[in-house]
């Protein structure tokens, strides 16, 4: 899902972009329900993101922001906002048991 790949085909990826929306709008309507939290459509909103991996390299930000925006635009959906009402803090990246990416959506301060 990263940006700069290499690839000869024309859309390599659409079906795991498709996915990856599905996957953080049902994540997102579950754990809001869950949580009960409900944010406004005009609520500026705080996005964290932690990067764990069990590879400990050198990780390229702009590149993990970039490749989530599938994901983003599913969370958004899913609160029902804009997603331009996040505001990216500089991710965090982690050694980990388990290559994963950890997202917490809070109200801007």
């Amino acid at each position: 899902m990263t940006p700069n790949a290499r690839n000869r085909r024309r859309f390599p990826d659409t079906k795991a972009r498709e996915q990856m929306h599905s996957d953080a709008y049902y994540l997102t309507r579950e754990a809001s329900a869950y949580q009960g939290v409900k944010f406004e459509a005009d609520d500026p909103l705080e996005m964290r993101i932690v990067c764990r991996s069990k590879v400990s390299r050198q990780r390229d930000d702009d590149n993990l922001i970039a490749g989530l925006k599938w994901a983003r635009d599913g969370i958004a959906t899913a609160l029902g906002v804009d997603d331009n009402q996040f505001r990216v803090q500089p991710p965090e990246f982690e050694k980990g048991w388990l290559n994963e990416t950890e997202i917490t959506i809070t109200r801007a301060v």
